[in-house]
């Protein structure tokens, strides 16, 4: 069981989680994936719910927590989500290279995912989670990158340390890479890591919502990639946007934000 988590809190459960219960029918404790969550408030026998498997009752104990909740050092108890509106996986993160050694396109893509989500409603990337269409989510964790930003200089002097710290490191600097004009942006973003071994571990990057317009750009990348880049976090997809449609989108987000009526605007 995971005792950070209190089964008796609503804001601790998250759907997905696999969950044991004690059926409101039987009185029998009964395991299975929440399908729905029923309490809307915290509930001293526990939060009471719907199971996968149609059973419903009050949470006694949490077996495997969500992504959404993950403790910083069990990896094994988490049941990963699919991806959604608000949550990105990404297999490695590495650092920007050239065009030609195509190094370029893994770091791309994780600040792509941060520019997206910035953009819409916020939400999360976890990198060390490998997701193939038609495949289960998988768990490869970050000893590739560790063993990458290990072989990298900061400016030329000293090395980054091949963990967790390196790629924090790594990860902020590359903020005045991706938005050079846009200093505030690392200012949405917070960067953890949950596992004790590099093989399990994952960073996850939570970013919050901006409030102004991030704009991406890549020196490194083909010249059509290199910017300005608008992308926006649609369903679960990342989706760029023409500078045209993207100020007509953002025009409608902001009024959203503010809780104005936005269905005028074409």
């Amino acid at each position: 069981m995971n005792t950070r988590l209190d089964p008796r809190k609503l804001s601790d459960i998250k759907l997905g989680m696999i969950v044991e219960i004690e059926d409101s029918r039987t009185g029998k404790l009964v395991q299975g994936k929440i399908t729905f969550i029923v309490s809307q408030s915290d509930h001293p026998e526990g939060i009471f719910v719907k199971l996968d498997n149609q059973y419903k009752g009050h949470i006694k104990k949490i077996i495997k927590t969500t992504i959404e909740s993950s403790p910083e050092s069990q990896t094994e108890e988490i049941e990963l989500l699919p991806e959604s509106f608000n949550l990105e996986y990404k297999k490695s993160f590495k650092f920007h290279g050239t065009d030609k050694s195509k190094e370029w396109i893994p770091g791309f893509s994780v600040f792509k995912g941060i520019c997206g989500l910035a953009n819409a409603e916020g939400g999360r990337i976890v990198i060390g989670i490998k997701d193939e269409k038609n495949k289960p989510l998988e768990i490869v964790g970050l000893k590739n990158d560790f063993e990458v930003i290990g072989k990298i200089t900061v400016k030329n002097e000293y090395p980054y340390s091949a963990d967790q710290d390196g790629m924090e490191l790594r990860l902020i600097a590359e903020f005045d890479h991706y938005f050079p004009r846009q200093e505030l942006v690392k200012n949405l973003v917070k960067i953890r890591f949950s596992g004790k071994k590099a093989e399990r571990m994952m960073c996850i990057i939570d970013v919050e919502r901006s409030t102004d317009a991030v704009v991406m750009y890549d020196s490194h990348a083909p010249e059509n990639k290199r910017g300005p880049n608008f992308f926006v976090r649609v369903n679960n997809q990342t989706i760029p946007y023409r500078p045209e449609l993207f100020c007509r989108y953002w025009a409608k987000h902001i009024l959203g934000m503010l809780g104005q009526d936005n269905t005028i605007l074409p």
